[in-house]
């Protein structure tokens, strides 16, 4: 009984503690500020198409003429996910197919 008490303080010491830890230690050092020179939280610029809204609120576009590699990778295509009102960049994504 008496590990069962020790054991849920410690649970709850544990989870707790993070919430007390400076934000400066939970974030990345190197978290990027945005994908392509395009920062989170900007609009879509002139050179993106939309290709579809979905019902999560979210508005997807691809940019014309971009680049489909990232470093040696190759892919068939990169989106850009808008919140559907703000219209705010938060997400970037791609896809590539196995062909074999």
């Amino acid at each position: 009984m008496i590990r069962k008490i020790l054991l849920v303080i410690v649970l709850v010491f544990l989870i707790t503690g993070v919430g007390f830890a400076s934000q400066d230690k939970i974030v990345f050092k190197n978290e990027p500020d945005g994908f392509r020179g395009l920062k989170w939280g900007d609009a879509p610029t002139e050179d993106m198409v939309c290709f579809g809204k979905s019902l999560c609120f979210q508005s997807t576009y691809e940019r014309k003429g971009d680049k489909l590699g990232i470093g040696s990778a190759t892919l068939d295509e990169i989106y850009y996910k808008f919140n559907f009102y703000s219209c705010q960049f938060y997400e970037a994504g791609s896809h590539f197919f196995w062909y074999g």
